[in-house]
């Protein structure tokens, strides 16, 4: 690593993080491994950048996400919130940068800490805006109501500073402005990889439009109602311009002797310069002269043409005297001359192929292997295909087979072999034959060609696994072995270590999806990856996109267990919400209901919940409700009826609350009830069973039971 990327691995290090590299940055992990921050250090510009995805995945970048982003950038110093569109996530980066030093270890604490303060503080509510849940105007006040009341502390001096104040890693409030702070760093200095957002000029405080009003119009509004606010990077170019003009260096130059030159005077000048080119031109013919004597020679400025005219004659007859064959025929491939200024067109070559006769190919064949130059050999190439001779049954292989005899570099004739190979494919017996004595470019394009499914795939997959060893870098007989539906089980991980993560994204998702649908095991494998929480990602992806009963099982497994990553199991639940897996309901339900689960995979959890059909989802939860059922199983499918938020579930739990053996089991659905009574839909279905809450208020024998169905007989009726 470099100097800089030292000291800053360094630094983060003695914080108590855990520091690794990856793809040339840092990949920094809090020391539960949970959440991850990237970081890049660029030597030339002495810039320290660090970011943090805040949300994942973010399918439609929404006018009121825009906006939420707008006031964030506004209102939170020293951070960026942008959009990046490959990774469809949200993401918070913060830099350091300096000229002359490294960061000191509370500049890098500041740094980790600010992404840390975003995280916490911003994630929840721009997961919200993207996932449509809810509009800027809902969460206005939590985005940046607290950030602009300035925090004010005493200072020493009797100063009053707005700053806060340093504190430890991991505390409420983050925050030390380092030696040139973020919002001071001037824009040469920041990192080209960092585009900040639109910068929209509302103040929160402010901005209080009607709810039915546009984004751009209040965008519109706000701008005529605010004035225009220079940036900091302005106003000091300005002030530098107004210096300058107040206080110029000296007084303005003026020559006072231009005006009283005379005519005379000017001719004398013009004069003086002559007589210095004059004198330069004289200079430079002596040397010409001298390392030159032809220089003044007529035959020097004359066209090439006419010098060569008479050696361009010789040359006609001395091939003239020639007899057609194969020394005339190498020397018009070697040295092709045009004589029509002679005013004769001769065809030498014809002549020849004509005097060759049944030679014509082994001649040619023999001056494509042996020409005397690679221009020779390609024109060659070319009249040997003009003849024809490229159809013949095997010609092609034979022709490649003697050059790869001959040790013939792989210049423009094998690749042009191997073209015509790619346009013309031989037959699968003879490629397979090929494949041990091929060249590089032709022994490619056999591969590829070999690489089809159907019949006879076994065979070829048997020939291009006897080529594993001699694979190139970026896979092509991994990539045909599983094109024939023969890859081995690393296939997957062999793949992507060879040719990235942003191929396996892009270019190579096709293939990688169907090598999955063919054989799920493949992801189960690179799911079993530790410690590389992308390549989990990935895997889960794919997973997902497969759509196969074997893979959307993998995927539920992926969602169960408690030991990967949060991103993976949070990519696991957008595969899960994607196909609409309605078998994934009680695997949610534990995930809502778990206290040991975090946060944000509760809250992701619950959004899934709600988006399953919910006729579909009671019906799953139904087994978990049996009576010979455990009584943690059944209280969680109570809580997870009570989390769909639907009119079938609020049903489900009626019958629950006036019919369950268990006392506790009833209890809690009534408590359930009452809280759903909030919601108008969930009102209209216990209405409809007032007859029946207005008998368990009077005659159930359980207390409790009796007062929540009276409670909710009187919130129903109003008495």
């Amino acid at each position: 690593m470099s100097t800089l990327q030292e000291d800053v691995a360094r630094g983060l290090g003695a914080q108590g993080l855990r520091v690794e590299e990856d793809r040339g940055g840092l990949v920094v992990r809090d020391p539960g491994g949970q959440h991850v921050v990237s970081v890049w250090v660029d030597e030339t510009e002495r810039v320290v950048r660090a970011e943090e995805v805040l949300c994942y995945p973010v399918d439609d970048f929404s006018e009121e996400l825009c906006v939420a982003m707008d006031q964030l950038n506004e209102a939170r110093v020293g951070l960026t919130i942008s959009y990046q569109e490959q990774q469809r996530a949200l993401v918070a980066a913060t830099v350091w940068t300096s000229p002359s030093r490294s960061p000191s270890s509370n500049q890098l604490h500041l740094l980790v800490a600010l992404l840390h303060e975003a995280r916490e503080r911003d994630a929840d509510a721009l997961t919200r805006i993207a996932d449509g849940e809810a509009t800027w105007f809902d969460v206005a006040d939590e985005l940046v109501g607290a950030s602009r009341a300035p925090r004010v502390r005493p200072a020493r001096d009797g100063f009053v500073s707005s700053e806060p104040p340093t504190r430890a890693f991991g505390a409420p409030a983050w925050g030390e402005p380092p030696t040139r702070p973020l919002d001071q760093v001037d824009g040469a200095l920041e990192p080209r990889a960092i585009q900040r957002g639109a910068t929209a000029r509302l103040d929160a405080g402010d901005f209080q439009p009607r709810r039915t009003e546009g984004v751009g119009a209040r965008r519109a509004r706000a701008r005529d109602d605010e004035p225009e606010r220079p940036s900091r990077a302005h106003s000091r170019i300005a002030f530098q311009m107004a210096v300058s003009a107040a206080e110029p260096k000296g007084p303005p130059k003026v020559d006072l002797a231009a005006e009283h030159l005379g005519l005379g005077h000017r001719l004398m000048r013009c004069f003086g310069y002559l007589l210095v080119f004059a004198f330069v031109l004289g200079l430079g013919l002596h040397f010409g002269h001298t390392f030159r004597p032809d220089i003044f020679s007529l035959e020097v400025w004359l066209p090439r043409e006419t010098h060569d005219a008479s050696s361009l004659e010789a040359e006609y007859r001395r091939r003239s005297a020639m007899q057609p064959g194969r020394t005339l025929l190498a020397l018009e491939l070697s040295d092709p001359r045009d004589f029509a200024s002679l005013g004769v067109r001769p065809d030498f070559v014809r002549r020849s192929l004509e005097a060759l006769g049944d030679r014509r190919r082994e001649v040619l064949e023999d001056l494509i292997v042996r020409g005397a130059s690679e221009e020779a050999r390609k024109r060659a190439y070319r009249l040997w295909r003009e003849q024809g001779f490229h159809t013949a049954p095997g010609a092609r292989l034979g022709l490649l087979r003697k050059l790869a005899a001959a040790n013939i570099p792989e210049d423009a004739v094998v690749v042009y072999l191997a073209n015509d190979l790619q346009e013309s494919p031989p037959t699968f017996g003879e490629a397979i034959e090929a494949l041990s004595w091929a060249p590089g470019p032709a022994w490619r394009a056999l591969i590829e060609f070999l690489g089809t499914p159907g019949e006879g795939a076994d065979e070829r997959a048997k020939a291009l696994a006897a080529q594993l060893p001699r694979d190139t870098e970026d896979a092509v007989v991994l990539r045909a072995l599983i094109a024939t539906g023969h890859a081995p089980a690393d296939a997957l991980a062999q793949l992507v270590d060879k040719r990235g993560l942003e191929w396996a994204r892009k270019d190579g998702h096709e293939l990688l999806v169907s090598l999955v649908r063919k054989d799920p095991q493949q992801a189960s494998a690179l799911l079993a990856a530790k410690d590389d929480v992308e390549r989990q990602v990935l895997a889960v992806e794919l997973l997902a996109a497969a759509e196969t009963e074997e893979a959307n099982a993998l995927l539920l497994r992926a969602l169960k267990d408690r030991r990967l990553p949060t991103r993976v199991r949070l990519a696991a639940m957008s595969g899960v919400r994607k196909n609409a897996l309605t078998e994934a309901t009680w695997a949610l339900v534990l995930v809502v209901c778990g206290s040991k689960e975090e946060k944000a995979l509760r809250d992701a959890a619950r959004r899934v919940l709600e988006k399953i059909p919910a006729a579909e989802a009671v019906e799953q939860l139904e087994p978990y409700l049996a009576a010979e059922r455990k009584y943690a199983v059944r209280h969680y499918a109570v809580l997870g009826l009570a989390a769909l938020q639907a009119p079938s579930a609020v049903q489900k739990l009626l019958e629950v609350f006036s019919r369950d053996p268990d006392l506790k089991i009833r209890r809690l659905a009534g408590k359930k009830l009452t809280e759903a009574l909030e919601d108008e839909e969930a009102r209209v279905i216990l209405s409809r069973a007032l007859p029946q809450l207005r008998e368990m208020a009077r005659k159930e024998q359980d207390g409790v039971v009796r007062r929540e169905a009276s409670e909710l007989y009187r919130s129903l009726t109003g008495r």
